[in-house]
């Protein structure tokens, strides 16, 4: 799985998993 430009700035963090508060729009869990 790669982490894609838009999901670093959705996630506002670049070297990490994203938290799950964090995800409101997206679309790799949709």
């Amino acid at each position: 799985m790669m982490i894609s430009e838009e999901r670093c700035i959705h996630c506002g963090m670049c070297l990490g998993p994203c938290p799950a508060e964090s995800f409101v729009r997206d679309p790799y869990t949709v």
